[in-house]
């Protein structure tokens, strides 16, 4: 199960940690090379991050949450920076498209303006200085003039045409960026759906963790009753009736000594009385025996 959802929470932030590296301006400014290794470093670290809090339910469902909330905010920055880019390169198509236009007008203009300079120029060569006006649209120009509007005219067409080359070859560099960042949009919009179709699954995966946790917890703790009573149990009864019969034996056996020393010390107390009282010279009376034991004659005792 911990192996399950490793396995699905690292493929869940692969584009969220993509996007988060890149986020457009990353992407267009380092380059897809140091890009790769900037977004290889950054998901590694994530997810050691995520293997060392695996097995807490509490720090997973936290991750969980914080990869769902980061998705929107990464869509977001992605469809912006997608955004501007489409502008920029809008715009760059429009620069372009006026360049030419402006190249266009110019040799349009060179084309009507350099065979009346020719004309004149040979007027001026056979010496009709006078009539070597340059009639261009609707006015007419001298020629130094005429030569002056041509020069302008064609430094105009070079710089428009220079900047027509400029914003064809930025126009490639942009769309190979927007199309990388469409490519990270797709991927993002594909990892939230994915992950959001899974979160249900991980959520009640992350539920089934906590619920084994506890329950682990609750059965070692009867374990550890059940045990602890079985042996007190085992251990209490044994000494109890041990005891009890240890203590009956000591018991009995103190009432017997007791009673069998009784016995006998009657006897010699009574056997030394009767031998001192012949001393003196006669019977006299006797102490009192126990109950049913009379005396029929000196030295001899029934029952």
């Amino acid at each position: 199960m911990f192996s399950f959802i490793k396995g699905v929470a690292r493929v869940s932030t692969i584009g969220l940690l993509s996007a988060g590296v890149i986020g457009g301006g990353a992407l267009l400014i380092a380059g897809p090379g140091r890009t790769k290794a900037m977004v290889d470093k950054v998901q590694t670290g994530i997810q050691a991050h995520i293997d060392a809090h695996i097995d807490d339910p509490t720090a997973m469902r936290t991750q969980l949450q914080e990869l769902e909330a980061e998705y929107p905010a990464r869509i977001a920055a992605v469809r912006g920076d997608l955004a501007e880019l489409n502008e920029q390169i809008r715009q760059l198509h429009r620069d372009r498209a006026v360049s030419e236009r402006v190249v266009a007008m110019a040799e349009e203009d060179l084309a009507q303006l350099q065979p009346a300079l020719d004309e004149a120029m040979a007027q001026r060569a056979v010496g009709q200085a006078q009539a070597a006006s340059v009639r261009f649209g609707d006015a007419h120009y001298t020629f130094e003039r005429a030569t002056n509007k041509a020069q302008q005219i064609r430094n105009t067409r070079n710089a428009y045409s220079q900047r027509a080359a400029d914003a064809a070859h930025d126009l490639v560099y942009l769309q190979n960026q927007a199309v990388r960042l469409e490519e990270l949009l797709g991927q993002l919009e594909t990892e939230r759906a994915q992950f959001q179709s899974q979160l249900s699954l991980l959520s009640r995966q992350v539920d089934a963790i906590a619920r084994n946790e506890r329950l682990i917890d609750l059965m070692e703790s009867r374990n550890k009753t059940i045990e602890e009573c079985s042996r007190y149990d085992a251990i209490s009864l044994d000494q109890i009736t041990n005891r009890l019969a240890e203590v009956r034996s000591r018991q009995e056996a103190e009432l017997e000594y007791l009673s069998t020393r009784r016995a006998d010390t009657d006897y010699e107390d009574m056997a030394r009385m009767q031998i001192d009282r012949e001393g003196l010279g006669g019977v006299q009376d006797l102490p009192l025996l126990p109950a049913g034991e009379v005396i029929l004659q000196a030295g001899s005792m029934t029952r």
